[in-house]
């Protein structure tokens, strides 16, 4: 038995949210969210079959996690990284898993227990990682704010020839060891046939891509969805997301994929066209967001950020809509902050500010966090005493998208979060102009 497989926690119930596609919404759907993972930030799944999926998380950039699933529940999380978090992790068998680390380490997985760490760069940061066999795993990360890219034979780890130009690369997918397709942050896609890389192609920013075949791909950006079929790549096809951004998607074939969004909402194509999204948490709030879906055959499984895990389909019996209620706080914890925004952005600079809560027992003090530009996942900036109401975050790089959130924290517990979205941009140079009056004092001195 798998190492991490022997201690088993929560199984999956169904429920009544509203499922995917019209012509089966009134039978199958997602499950219930089951917390897998309470104390940890799950940012990846992997699923081989509907009895063997694997995800890992990322404590703050400070510990990795990894948990199996076997078709009916999870494994408890088991501790493989002690000083970094997992951003990703690709299982293409039940005996082979590769996972790769904030902190540029890289493990794999025999069937039974994990690898030592292999550390493939000081300084790296490893963001993404796609196997097909064994024997080849493509792993892609940064160092330096240059992209590298690693390769791995069954045996050791790599460094094959790397794009140009070497822009980090956010994402990868292989489905054979002679066809990857990469998307870059310069809003590129490049092509790897085993051993060399196309030239860039411009489609822009991609946050996530998946190819089950060769002739087929789906890439995702912030609302819109881009298809690659038999070497052409489609417009994009946006979509009416109720908040929230698209953080991840994945195919199993050319007509069937899943997508999920920071405001817990999944969307499923058939081949033809899009389902509207479906709320599948009921926060949809930014408290606990969807970071990743796998999807084998017709079976997907979710996970988010705070520790739970979701799995399509299960049988949902027919039943009138119900409104979603909003979380409310457990006795004695504080509840969210309210009216979280940015106040104040300058090119180096955000200053946020918050409202304290209204109701429930007064915070002992709150937490902001940033979203990681490099990898997901959020880190912690700043902890302030409860009677603060305002922060400046400083040191940051203009033109850049920068998200934060805010915690209440109460006595050995944390309660809802509140999200903004905010953009710092350098202010253009301009010369000065002389005030009038200056002018003036300069023209009388110069008739005196």
């Amino acid at each position: 038995m798998p190492r991490f497989l022997g201690q088993f926690l929560l199984i999956f119930v169904a429920t009544l949210v509203a499922g995917p596609s019209p012509a089966t919404a009134a039978t199958v759907g997602w499950s219930a969210p089951t917390s897998v993972d309470p104390t940890g930030q799950l940012s990846a799944v992997s699923c081989v079959s509907a009895s063997f999926c694997v995800a890992v998380d990322n404590r703050f950039a400070a510990a990795g996690y990894a948990l199996a699933y076997d078709g009916h529940s999870w494994s408890a999380p088991l501790l493989i990284d002690s000083t970094g978090g997992f951003n990703d992790v690709s299982c293409p068998t039940t005996s082979f898993c590769a996972a790769v680390t904030s902190d540029g380490r890289a493990y794999t997985y025999d069937g039974s227990s994990w690898s030592a760490p292999t550390s493939l760069g000081t300084g790296e940061t490893l963001n993404a990682v796609s196997c097909t066999s064994s024997a080849f795993c493509l792993a892609t990360g940064s160092a330096n704010s240059s992209g590298d890219v690693f390769i791995y034979n069954g045996t050791g780890w790599s460094r094959p020839p790397q794009p140009n130009p070497a822009n980090v690369i956010d994402d990868v997918s292989c489905p054979t060891s002679s066809f990857c397709v990469a998307a870059d942050d310069a809003g590129n896609v490049l092509t790897f046939d085993g051993g060399s890389w196309s030239a860039p192609d411009a489609i822009g920013d991609v946050n996530s891509l998946s190819c089950p075949t060769t002739s087929f791909c789906m890439a995702i950006t912030d609302g819109a969805a881009i298809s690659f079929d038999d070497g052409v790549w489609s417009p994009p096809t946006p979509f009416a997301l109720a908040g929230g951004l698209l953080r991840d998607v994945s195919c199993s074939s050319s007509s069937f994929c899943a997508a999920v969004t920071s405001a817990d909402q999944a969307l499923l194509f058939d081949g033809s066209g899009w389902s509207g999204p479906t709320r599948i948490v009921a926060a949809g709030d930014g408290s606990t967001q969807l970071s990743s879906v796998s999807c084998s055959g017709p079976f997907c499984a979710t996970v988010d950020r705070a520790g739970n895990a979701l799995v399509y389909p299960v049988s949902v019996p027919p039943a009138a809509s119900q409104p979603i209620k909003k979380p409310r706080a457990a006795s004695g914890e504080p509840l969210a902050p309210s009216d979280f925004r940015a106040v104040k952005v300058t090119a180096r600079s955000i200053t946020l500010s918050w409202r304290a809560p209204q109701h429930g027992s007064r915070p002992a003090g709150y937490e902001i966090a940033e979203l990681a530009p490099s990898h997901p996942g959020y880190a912690r900036v700043a902890r302030l005493r409860p009677n603060a109401r305002e922060y400046t975050v400083r040191r940051l790089r203009p033109r850049t998208r920068y998200r934060f959130r805010i915690e209440s924290i109460g006595v050995g517990a944390r309660a809802g979060r509140a999200t903004a979205v905010v953009t710092a941009t350098r202010a253009p140079w301009r010369a000065r102009t002389p005030r009038r009056s200056a002018l003036r004092a300069r023209a009388a001195r110069r008739g005196a």
